[in-house]
């Protein structure tokens, strides 16, 4: 029976290192990115991630079969050592948690002014919501150009100002400036819809026409009227 829990010690323990150094090398390459953008240098974003859980779980298991009844007492070691298991889950707990709450809170349909949605071929569905506070939060759902029958889920917020008769939308340093259509039979006062003039760069809202949804009429200042 102990050559058996040694097998399995050994077996199981042999996926903690590379994962533990894995998910350690992430955040190091997090960091680095981090700090070139504060010193003004132009970096690329990590498109790394973490295997969060696996290798902490591993090495927890491993101690925990290990004949020694000492090495067993720390078994839960494992768990902390591997930024990816516990130090993974109470950041999400102590930050992520709250910050959502708030995004949620900010961009929720209770401060919605109004909403928009625009359907674009090959890309599919892109929503827009203005917010009161001029607050913008623009989702949707894509195609794949290579996967056809896969979408690709995505949310990003900023901000929104009404300039005369233009309606400008701002996602970091992207900007797209939209104009209201005129000459539309059906249209009203409170269900205007808007075209797409230029963009400051590429971006998700680039060449597409906002069809009114619900809400109410805008306003300057990211009011309503």
């Amino acid at each position: 029976m102990e050559l058996v829990m040694w097998a399995i010690t050994i077996v199981l323990g042999l996926f903690f290192p590379p994962f533990a150094a894995f998910n350690w090398s992430v955040v190091v390459d997090a960091l680095k990115v981090a700090g070139s953008k504060k010193e003004g240098a132009e970096a690329a974003d990590n498109p790394r991630s973490m295997a969060p859980l696996l290798g902490g779980i591993m090495g927890c298991l491993a101690m925990g079969w290990c004949p020694l009844e000492w090495v067993r007492d720390y078994r839960i070691v494992p768990l902390f050592l591997d930024v990816g298991c516990a130090p993974y889950a109470l950041t999400v707990v102590a930050v992520g948690i709250p910050m959502l709450a708030a995004e949620t809170w900010r961009h929720g349909p209770w401060k919605r002014v109004v909403e928009f949605s625009s359907v674009a071929e090959p890309r599919g569905v892109t929503c827009v919501r203005l917010c009161r506070k001029g607050r913008l939060l623009v989702w949707g759902r894509h195609r794949q150009v290579d996967a056809p029958g896969h979408r690709t889920k995505y949310s990003v917020s900023g901000t929104w100002t009404l300039e005369g008769e233009s309606l400008v939308l701002r996602i970091a340093d992207y900007e797209a400036v939209f104009q209201k259509r005129s000459g539309r039979p059906e249209s009203s006062p409170t269900r205007d819809d808007w075209i797409w003039k230029y963009s400051s760069q590429q971006g998700c809202l680039d060449r597409l026409t906002l069809r009114y949804t619900c809400g109410e009429r805008l306003s300057g200042g990211g009011q309503a009227a």
